[in-house]
């Protein structure tokens, strides 16, 4: 009897989920898969919320820039940084 129960076998080669409509993945070849992980987000949530993706997509780039402008501070400018952030 098969199981459609999804065990993790770090050793099998898996298929790569290549979309994603809801709560199903979908793979290279064309296998649709239920995602049952119910985290924090997908809880309060929901799976594939268009409003999330979109904001997700138009801030995508932000982070880099911020890790490049913080890596570029002097060391005193990063303890001047790090002070304040702790007294909030």
């Amino acid at each position: 009897m098969s199981s459609a129960v999804f065990y993790r076998d770090l050793r099998a080669a898996y298929e790569s989920v290549v979309s994603a409509d809801g709560m199903y993945l979908r793979t290279e070849s064309g296998q649709q898969i239920l995602d049952a992980v119910g985290g924090a987000g997908t809880v309060v949530i929901g799976h594939g919320v268009r409003e999330i993706t979109d904001a997700i997509a138009r801030h995508g780039g932000e982070a880099r820039h911020v890790k490049r402008s913080f890596q570029n501070l002097t060391a005193s400018e990063k303890q001047q940084l790090i002070t304040f952030l702790k007294s909030l």
